[in-house]
């Protein structure tokens, strides 16, 4: 199914300026507020593009209702990997500037345009994230500023990634809180399956070593704490993920990396999943009381 008309990739590719890509597996009932904190912030040259994973949840239907001709979805009959259903969202994108979004979260107003702005100042960047604002599945604001500790407002590639490691966590954010140069991002795919919890950081982690990310300390969106996101299923695995993801990258990239590194990274990894599993236990405690006194 596709809504709207979709121009051809050569007038697509001259035209489109930020394509805003949403993989989506189930999506219901989140994806109408990701879709509704995106479309007021897109002008008539940008686009959104939808690859709905086989769901069987109503998602479906609901998209089949969108009538806007910047939306375009792809319906696949058979589920495929998370990791390969990102690579194809990217895949199918036409615009200068990319941007992710996990179909539970979403965007703070002005985003979109604050993050253009930031791409088009520093030709040399790859990326720009920003913080985000952590909410529950029913809108609650858990966390009002996310994201960015320790970082300044540009770094490399290398030195961003390494901070990361030595940091036990993924210090740039999750993709809804980023946005993409696309030849960079295209030349980074596929999004890998191997350690799943990483596979975020993984990526960015591909990009030009020597491109720049750009930070901005104020958040721009919302990224979703629910039982049944992507992040909660994943949970039991995230420090075995970085570590396997961290250990791999050190044997095979020239990072410098000292012992006290690596005393650090393994402390701070295990205190960042320890703060991981009350987030999403308090949700899940919440979650309780609340279907108890319905």
């Amino acid at each position: 199914m596709k809504i709207g008309n979709p121009m051809s990739n050569l007038q697509q590719e001259s035209q489109i300026r930020v394509s805003v890509t949403i993989p989506v597996h189930n999506g219901m009932p989140f994806i109408r507020e990701t879709l509704n904190s995106v479309l007021p912030q897109l002008g008539a040259n940008d686009e959104v593009i939808v690859v709905d994973n086989a769901s069987e949840d109503g998602t479906s239907e609901y998209l089949s209702t969108v009538h806007d001709s910047r939306v375009r979805c792809i319906n696949r009959s058979e589920t495929q990997s998370m990791a390969a259903n990102w690579t194809q969202a990217i895949a199918e994108t036409s615009g200068k500037y990319v941007k992710l979004m996990c179909a539970d979260d979403m965007l703070l107003p002005g985003c979109i345009e604050q993050q253009v702005a930031a791409l088009d100042s520093v030709a040399e960047a790859s990326l720009v994230a920003s913080q985000r604002m952590i909410v529950d599945e029913w809108d609650s604001v858990l966390i009002r500023r996310h994201g960015l500790n320790g970082l300044k407002k540009r770094g490399t590639c290398r030195d961003t990634i390494r901070r990361c490691l030595r940091a036990g966590t993924n210090l740039v954010g999750e993709p809804s809180a980023l946005m993409f140069r696309s030849n960079q991002i295209k030349s980074a795919m596929p999004w890998g399956d191997k350690w799943p919890y990483v596979l975020d950081i993984s990526t960015y982690a591909r990009l030009d070593a020597e491109s720049e990310f750009i930070f901005v300390h104020e958040p721009l969106a919302c990224f979703r704490v629910s039982r049944n996101s992507g992040s909660a299923q994943l949970l039991g695995e995230q420090a075995r993920d970085f570590r396997q993801w961290r250990d791999a990258l050190l044997s095979s990239s020239e990072y410098r990396w000292t012992r006290i590194d690596s005393i650090a990274s393994k402390i701070n990894l295990f205190g960042r999943s320890l703060a991981r599993r009350y987030y999403f236990r308090k949700v899940a405690r919440k979650a309780k009381a609340m279907s108890e006194g319905a």
